[in-house]
């Protein structure tokens, strides 16, 4: 695994960011992601402008931030892992009024690669943006 030039995470941040997401996938028995870094690039093009949103792109995109522009990455995916307990595989749907996008991208069988980007430098109430992009974007029905 190779960490991609402007993704402004260190080789362990990256190392930390797979493994904790196919720790998940290995929950729910989803085939591991291996890093890709286009999806990198993409992430970093995003994480670089410092907005808390999505960019729109066909891939699929979690995007978390943080106050602390030291957070560890890895809290993002313990965040989107929070929202298993809300998803319900069998019938594919959400409990009402929560959120589980995040946590059926993290666990989408059908994904086979992720790359992300941090910005530890955004201005205003957000101080660190993570994004994470996947492909194949998830989509409606059964994660795994």
């Amino acid at each position: 695994m190779t960490n991609c030039p402007g993704s402004r995470l260190s080789d362990a941040e990256v190392a930390d960011l797979l493994a904790a997401h196919n720790k998940q996938r290995q929950k729910v028995n989803t085939p591991p992601l291996r890093w890709d870094c286009t999806l990198g690039a993409v992430a970093a093009s995003w994480a670089a402008k410092g907005t808390f949103g999505h960019s729109g792109t066909d891939f699929g995109e979690n995007i978390f931030v943080s106050s602390d522009a030291g957070e560890k990455v890895t809290k993002a995916v313990d965040q989107w892992e929070d929202e298993e307990h809300h998803w319900h595989n069998k019938t594919a749907t959400c409990d009402g009024g929560k959120v589980c996008t995040h946590y059926t991208q993290l666990v989408w069988r059908a994904t086979t690669k992720i790359g992300c980007a941090v910005n530890r430098s955004v201005s205003g109430k957000w101080k660190m943006l993570l994004v994470c992009n996947y492909d194949p974007e998830a989509r409606t029905g059964p994660a795994y």
